[in-house]
């Protein structure tokens, strides 16, 4: 079976070969479609988050929580309220937001202001 004929010009496609440019461009198109929707999914957030903060914080953070649900729905985060201080390192809580004066001398994955109230 040809797919393409000889001319003066170049080349023409035959009709099998016209069939099997759209056949193929489909196929590429459906392609492209899978890696978007594969990637889509690598990027969501899923799973648990366990965070602990303090009474007089947890207002200020309800609002940020509901909107992180919302644009987040993978993701689950418990919140333990408490004021006695959880051990990141022992995997009590994964993130603990507390009130400070100043920010501990740390690395900056372990700490950082978020604002000044």
């Amino acid at each position: 079976m040809r797919l393409f004929k000889r001319s003066r010009t170049g080349y023409l496609s035959t009709v099998a070969g016209s069939e099997a440019i759209e056949m193929a461009e489909r196929v590429l198109h459906e392609i492209d479609e899978t890696g978007r929707r594969l990637a889509g999914h690598d990027l969501r957030l899923t799973g648990t988050v366990r965070l602990t903060t303090t009474e007089a914080l947890f207002g200020f953070i309800t609002p940020a929580l509901a909107a992180l649900r919302h644009s987040h729905p993978g993701l689950l985060v418990e919140v333990v309220v408490a004021n006695a201080f959880s051990t990141l390192t022992r995997r009590e809580a994964d993130i603990a937001l507390r009130p400070a004066a100043t920010v501990p001398d740390c690395t900056p994955s372990c700490n950082s202001r978020i604002r000044d109230l």
